[in-house]
């Protein structure tokens, strides 16, 4: 009985199936865009700690790029909110009337790092260094710091 059900079923199978004369083929083309991109993430704090000698201090930390690969890329920080008029970066007190001068290196440069991109993420070391010019009075000092990846 079994033996009957599935040659039954072939034969339908094969009956149901058409059959072609002839056959016509084309190309067809397959294609993909892919656009520079970036990305960059930065710490939320350089942070110089809590210290009672100023002129010691220090702060690092990386910030982080991935961009599509061969991408060029160039990475800078900005002076910050409370640039001096001598063009150096400065931390001001919590009062607004106080300030102390520090400096930040990119890669060990206080110039923009420039690379291509990798497609993995490419680490770039920050250093932070305090910059007195004399005794610094005690509070909470801080910047806001933009850092830019243009690409």
């Amino acid at each position: 009985m079994r033996k009957i059900v599935v040659t039954a079923a072939l034969a339908a199978a094969l009956a149901a199936t058409p059959s072609f004369a002839a056959e016509k083929t084309a190309d067809m083309e397959v294609t993909l865009n892919v656009l520079n991109n970036c990305t960059l993430t930065t710490p939320a704090v350089l942070d110089f700690g809590t210290v009672t000698d100023v002129t010691t201090a220090t702060a690092s930390g990386a910030a982080t790029v991935n961009c599509t690969i061969g991408t060029p890329y160039a990475l800078s920080v900005g002076m910050g909110e409370n640039e001096g008029t001598s063009g150096s970066r400065r931390m001001v007190n919590t009062a607004g009337d106080l300030f102390v001068p520090y400096s930040i290196l990119l890669n060990g440069s206080a110039g923009s790092t420039n690379a291509n991109g990798t497609g993995a993420d490419q680490t770039q070391l920050l250093a932070g260094t305090l910059q007195p010019t004399g005794p610094v009075a005690a509070g909470s000092y801080s910047d806001l710091v933009v850092v830019s990846l243009t690409y």
